[in-house]
């Protein structure tokens, strides 16, 4: 066995029902709470917002609430909600959302505690956040596809230089997170399917990138299981709570395989996207680049592009692992197409004129050099194109 290493400090409280335990848990950290979500777009959000406000307030909690959280979360936004964090002293954070609102909130932690704005402590900048100063962070999921709740990373886009970046330290895991599946079931279909695949990709990715080991592969494979079985029931009924069950937990176990391994080619690519196309959100970003990752990539990890398509179809068990990786690009354009995230940059409303840009912006964060096949300028403007 190869030597890894397993980190996790995040206290994980899954289950039915669990959402109800929310105010004894803030009460730990105090009773001003700073509650950070996406705008009550539509009524079911409005409810559970209520509901949330009134598990705090009835257990004496003070609640202040940021709804300025955004798709592709902007410096601008997570600054008007630091801003909102200190004038009313909050005490504890809590992000109740999908991963827009939970980055958010570790995001809001940072800078409402240290000068400057959150992109002055993205990974590669120095000096890192003090832990000594930050408001701690309890993590709400509502959705099944970041893994946020159990990271250390908050994601932001600079919109002025149209580049999406991360804050990534230890001291950024939430202190404690709360996975309720009954939560997820107003979650709409679209965001079904882009969270849904974002949990596959994490997996997926994780199980071929170099940081990975055994405690990640056990959770990356049992992960990419779920998937393949239950994303298309739900997609198929919303209210199957079942398999709203099953989603949050794969979820969960892939937020912890990519905060223990890391992600390679396709995040680095659609992380690219989200910052210079911020209509598409990040599960569609990673549909778009799976079809051309697959075809670049699987000659370079055999043995786990063998096991991905033998997951997608068990009817493929008894093939070899060559002509199983092989077929592996076609079960991912047949689970895409199941899905409905067959989709491409053009149909994004990218310009043409602009794949060479992206591409060179595809090679600004790391993560492309996890990959199995790390790609050169020339080949990733090709997978842009073929993205195209």
């Amino acid at each position: 066995m190869k030597n890894f290493n397993y980190h996790q400090s995040t206290k994980i409280l899954f289950g039915k029902g669990r959402i109800n335990e929310l105010a004894d848990i803030a009460l730990l950290y105090g009773k001003k709470a700073l509650l950070v979500t996406t705008p009550a777009s539509i009524p079911a959000l409005l409810q559970q917002y209520d509901r949330v406000k009134k598990i705090l307030s009835d257990k004496g909690i003070t609640v202040s609430h940021f709804d300025g959280v955004i798709p592709n979360p902007t410096t601008e936004t997570i600054t008007a909600g630091a801003n909102m964090a200190r004038n009313f002293g909050a005490e504890v954070i809590i992000g109740l959302g999908g991963g827009s609102s939970m980055d958010s909130a570790k995001a809001i932690s940072v800078e409402a505690t240290h000068g400057g704005t959150s992109w002055d402590y993205l990974f590669y900048k120095e000096p890192q956040p003090d832990p000594s100063k930050l408001i701690p962070v309890i993590a709400v999921s509502t959705t099944s596809g970041t893994g946020s709740q159990v990271t250390q990373v908050a994601v932001i886009t600079n919109s002025k230089l149209r580049d999406k970046s991360a804050l990534y330290n230890n001291i950024l895991y939430p202190q404690v997170c709360i996975v309720d599946p009954e939560l997820m079931l107003s979650v709409p279909e679209f965001v079904t399917a882009t969270t849904g695949f974002d949990v596959l990709c994490h997996a997926f990715e994780s199980s071929i990138n170099p940081g990975t080991g055994a405690y990640v592969d056990l959770l990356a494979w049992e992960a990419i299981s779920i998937v393949a079985e239950y994303l298309p029931k739900i997609l198929a009924d919303l209210k199957d709570v079942e398999a709203r069950e099953k989603m949050a937990w794969a979820d969960t176990l892939a937020g912890l395989c990519i905060a223990n391994a890391g992600v390679t080619l396709p995040h680095g690519m659609g992380m690219a996207i989200g910052g210079m196309y911020p209509n598409v959100a990040h599960g569609e970003a990673l549909a778009i680049v799976y079809p051309a990752f697959t075809r670049f990539t699987w000659k370079s990890a055999v043995p786990q592009f063998a096991n991905l398509a033998r997951t997608l179809n068990p009817g493929l068990k008894d093939l070899p692992d060559g002509k199983a990786a092989e077929k592996s690009v076609e079960e991912v354009d047949k689970f895409l197409r199941k899905i409905g995230l067959w989709i491409s940059l053009k149909d994004k409303g990218m310009p043409e004129s602009e794949i060479e840009s992206l591409a060179i912006q595809c090679m600004v964060l790391p993560d492309y050099k996890g990959n199995p096949r790390v790609a050169t300028q020339e080949e990733m403007i090709e997978l842009v194109r073929q993205s195209y």
